[in-house]
């Protein structure tokens, strides 16, 4: 089986209706939530996880109303509430392995570029061995992942040939 996970942007573009920015990152929203939705159904072949970290970056930028120049509200919010009901979600919890897992990254593989959200989630994806981590942040794309772990972090456009090829 093929484990998946998706970090917070994977999931405010799938519902995403700002064409502007959609247009700018070149993201087709109706893909991501399509192929979200297919992962999601193909229990046997793969795996959709969630660390529940990235659930609560979800919730936390919607309640605060904007990041980074990106306006977020509670429309969002119960629009993303409403897609993770109808999606077949893992969701990956705090253990030991995580907190292990997360102190190294932040302190023996720490990068200047990425934030200690994205190390957090990053941390939970290799805590559990999920073979791929789906985000459209180059930073986290280009993160120094430790050798033998098993973990690809990939754009929304390799999961649409992961979901091809599989």
């Amino acid at each position: 089986m093929i484990h998946v996970a998706v970090d917070s942007d994977i999931f405010f573009f799938s519902i995403s209706l700002d064409q502007r920015i959609l247009k700018k990152r070149n993201i087709n929203s109706t893909e991501i939530k399509n192929n979200l939705q297919h992962l999601s159904s193909h229990t046997g072949k793969f795996q959709l996880s969630v660390p529940i970290s990235v659930l609560g970056e979800s919730v936390t930028l919607c309640l605060e109303g904007e990041r980074d120049g990106r306006p977020h509200n509670l429309r969002e919010l119960h629009d993303l509430i409403a897609f993770w009901g109808g999606l077949n979600i893992n969701v990956l919890h705090p253990n030991a392995a995580v907190a292990i897992t997360c102190y190294r990254l932040n302190t023996k593989y720490r990068d200047e570029r990425m934030t200690p959200q994205d190390l957090v989630h990053i941390g939970y994806a290799l805590a559990y061995n999920v073979n791929y981590l789906i985000t459209s942040d180059k930073n986290m794309q280009r993160f120094k992942l430790p050798d033998s772990s098993g973990l690809e972090i990939i754009s929304p456009d390799n999961l649409k040939l992961l979901l091809d090829c599989s």
